[in-house]
């Protein structure tokens, strides 16, 4: 009889690629932060390399887990399994094997239901800001043209738009095949001219860099390993490092 069966066999590797999964993460996680520490006065965009890499780096090492065991070839008869540790479980052999998959079981419903919880929020956001992209209105004509001109500057191209609205709070690059940069329509009355050009340029730098695609894989592994403490914590950093890479380079271009 082989340990694992049918529709048992993923659901038995998921719950494994989640265990081993976690010493996996927190591993990089801690040679991640002895790294930044050691680079601690470096640039910021090294450190939000190495984040990202650990980030990663996590999310392909559950995967191929998960894939190796699942691999066919490693199907392990339950005694050579008893003999590893699950020997103690009163019972024969078919206990044992219910056991395993019962427990494999209960982690297999708690991981979808996690997953699905925080998709249907992450589809939530999504939703609400596409209520506000539908509902954005131009900017005051002199910020619009000073944005075109920024544009030419930072050599962005020229797909990218930018959308005033009074439903955000804080400004925002959304969107992959039409990008659009929305800010508050109270901002241009609120704040400094040098502020609000600073603002903008901070936004395209997002753009120029990509950010906004990484910005979205990242959410997909933080929905699929949202039960990993690591994937939590390195994402903050990587968000963290982020911005201050775009202030630095706001700062660094006058």
């Amino acid at each position: 009889m082989l340990l694992f069966e049918s529709t048992s066999d993923w659901i038995v590797a998921l719950g494994l690629t989640m265990l081993h999964s976690l010493w996996v993460g927190f591993l990089l996680l801690g040679a991640s932060a002895g790294l930044n520490a050691m680079n601690r006065h470096g640039s910021s965009r090294s450190r939000y390399r190495l984040n990202l890499a650990a980030f990663f780096t996590l999310a392909i090492l559950s995967v191929l887990i998960f894939i190796r065991l699942y691999e066919p070839v490693q199907h392990l008869e339950v005694r050579s399994v008893a003999s590893r540790g699950f020997a103690f479980i009163p019972g024969g052999i078919s206990d044992q094997r219910s056991w395993l998959e019962t427990g494999s079981y209960l982690v297999a419903i708690f991981y979808f239901a996690g997953v699905l919880l925080h998709s249907l929020h992450l589809l939530g956001s999504y939703g609400k800001i596409q209520k506000y992209r539908r509902k954005g209105e131009r900017v005051p004509e002199p910020w619009d043209i000073y944005f075109e001109q920024l544009k030419r500057k930072l050599r962005t191209g020229h797909r990218i738009r930018l959308l005033g609205s009074s439903g955000v709070t804080s400004p925002m690059l959304v969107g992959i095949l039409k990008p659009v940069i929305m800010v508050p329509l109270s901002m241009f009355t609120m704040l400094p001219v040098s502020q609000v050009e600073s603002i903008l340029s901070h936004e395209l730098y997002h753009f120029k860099r990509y950010d906004h695609l990484v910005n979205l894989l990242q959410a997909v592994v933080e929905v699929i390993l949202f039960y990993h403490p690591a994937v939590h914590i390195l994402s903050a950093r990587i968000r963290r490092e982020r911005e201050i890479c775009c202030d630095e380079a706001v700062v660094s271009s006058g």
